[in-house]
């Protein structure tokens, strides 16, 4: 049983039999322990992994052992650990969710953001250098993007409009968040904390001077670009 249903219905038949010694929780891992453990998995068991080689802005040719892919891997792992800008950024956008925590590492290796002098700075000083805080919070951001887009970034931007409405507004996400912030810890028509019909919202949002198409799109903005991290 999920923790939010318990939470919401232990004082009612039948849940408010249960025997409150009995009742635990799982705690998922700590994300980048599993992402380590992974690694040295993938080292140990697949054995296919060919040697390779990438080219300096110089362009000079380095080439790469199948056991120094893992040691680069291991290093962004050590980077992300360290860096406390990186790391907060990384466990918020995981949520607990190991899945979106492997995906989100993964997407942060593939970005590019992190220059070919970087990589091999990092393996000559056997991964005692220390990756720039800017580009491991842009790896994060924009991807594998050169620009930021707020539709395929890892954020959303809360003030963004489009110039083809009547009236554009930047501020309903904002006002959005900020209503269902207020009303977090508040239990919903279900008695679920936080949970409430989307008409309440576009109703107290109306009050305010944004208009219901707006709402009612930014909503479903804002629903399926989480959906679309848990994919």
């Amino acid at each position: 049983m999920r923790d939010s249903t318990y939470d919401s219905f232990k004082d009612e038949p039948p849940l408010d039999t249960v025997v409150k010694d009995f009742v635990f929780r799982i705690d998922p891992p700590d994300l980048l322990k599993v992402l380590q453990a992974r690694l040295d998995y993938i080292f140990r068991y697949n054995k296919q992994l060919s040697a390779t080689s990438y080219h300096l802005d110089n362009g000079i040719e380095v080439c790469i052992k199948r056991d120094e892919q893992i040691e680069y891997f291991k290093h962004l792992l050590q980077a992300i650990r360290n860096n406390r800008w990186a790391n907060t950024i990384f466990y918020c956008l995981s949520d607990r969710n190991t899945r979106n925590g492997i995906q989100l590492f993964e997407d942060f290796c593939k970005s590019g953001h992190i220059s070919s002098d970087e990589i091999f700075k990092a393996r000559t000083d056997d991964g005692h250098s220390n990756f720039p805080s800017h580009k491991l919070v842009n790896a994060l951001l924009r991807k594998n993007r050169r620009y930021f887009n707020g539709e395929k970034s890892n954020f959303v931007n809360l003030f963004s409009s489009l110039f083809s409405d009547d009236f554009p507004d930047p501020f309903v996400r904002i006002d959005i968040l900020l209503w269902l912030k207020i009303r977090i810890s508040t239990e919903g028509p279900n008695k679920t904390k936080g949970c409430f019909k989307i008409s309440n919202l576009v109703k107290d949002l109306q009050a305010i001077g944004h208009d219901a198409t707006i709402i009612f799109r930014e909503i479903e903005l804002l629903i399926n670009h989480m959906n679309s991290d848990k994919e």
